[in-house]
């Protein structure tokens, strides 16, 4: 995915997602790079989420904004997933409603049965049938999906410009800076904490 600029929006991409300038209280999630590494590339507010790193000339603003940077999960993979299951609930919900009404008429003369009561048994039976086929279809996308929340990848947080408030997490360890910084590339060590590096100016982010 590549555009411009962005506010106010939430981008979902399966691959790189690259701005030219500026995302402004966005939520960003990308299963691979996210990039605001232009001249005027810069991230204000909201959270930026990606899996393989995050390249941003300028992070925050003058104003105190918060800032969110993740990297290192698979975070469109999770939310995904977590969508998934929600979409399950929502039709085994459906099925569960349509139990009683089929236990009521199992044994019925359906030709007895008003033509009101007779068009409600084909539209709940109907509605069972699309659910259970639902069901099936999203078994096969969480078992696609499953799991994949857990994968981590080594990964950096690059910027050239960092105004605080910043919080930023790494495969799920987390530091808030207060002070502004500059050059600096964010990485997770074998220790499992936070290291910050110099980046050489000249250096794209």
């Amino acid at each position: 995915f590549q555009a411009r600029s962005a506010s106010d929006v939430t981008i979902l991409s399966g691959a790189d997602l690259t701005l030219r300038e500026t995302a402004m209280n966005c939520l960003l999630v990308s299963d691979g790079y996210i990039r605001l590494a232009g001249p005027r590339g810069q991230a204000v507010g909201g959270s930026l989420q990606a899996f393989l790193g995050v390249q941003v000339t300028c992070l925050g603003n003058d104003f105190g904004t918060l800032t969110q940077v993740q990297a290192g999960r698979r975070f469109l993979s999770s939310r995904i997933h977590k969508d998934l299951q929600s979409d399950v609930l929502k039709h085994q919900e459906v099925l569960e409603r349509v139990r009683p009404l089929k236990e009521k008429y199992k044994n019925a003369d359906l030709t007895t049965l008003s033509p009101d009561t007779q068009d409600r048994l084909m539209m709940v039976l109907t509605r069972e049938k699309e659910s259970q086929v639902a069901l099936d279809r999203l078994e096969v996308q969480l078992l696609r999906h499953g799991g994949s929340e857990a994968v981590e990848a080594p990964s950096e947080v690059r910027t050239h410009l960092l105004h605080p408030p910043v919080e930023v997490s790494i495969c799920g360890v987390s530091h808030g800076f207060e002070e502004k910084r500059e050059h600096v590339r964010i990485h997770l060590t074998p220790l499992k904490t936070l290291d910050v590096k110099p980046l050489d100016p000249k250096e794209t982010p």
